[in-house]
């Protein structure tokens, strides 16, 4: 799920959301888009189901400012995924 509020921008935050439960990345999706739109931020949401999902996006994954990470994953934990998050690149938080 992504909602992009102007396409294009280079200040737009990008970020995503990696939670194999649904209830807990629409929490954060719908947290996240309530201060967004209050503070007048730009920004991108995406969501992902596994860490091995969003670790698979490669060199991509770079392009996010934040990610949200469960730690209590199937198969790749969000330490792990963190850990593989920091070999492409240190800017992600």
């Amino acid at each position: 799920m992504s909602n992009l509020c102007v396409e294009g921008d280079e200040h737009m935050f990008r970020i995503a959301i990696c939670d194999d439960e649904r209830q807990f990345r629409k929490r954060i999706h719908d947290i996240l888009i309530e201060y967004m739109n209050e503070n007048d931020i730009l920004y991108e949401i995406d969501e992902f189901e596994s860490g091995k999902d969003f670790i698979s996006l490669g060199i991509n994954l770079a392009k996010y400012d934040i990610v949200f990470l469960d730690v209590n994953m199937d198969e790749l934990d969000g330490m792990e995924t963190a850990q593989k998050i920091r070999k492409v690149s240190n800017d992600v938080l």
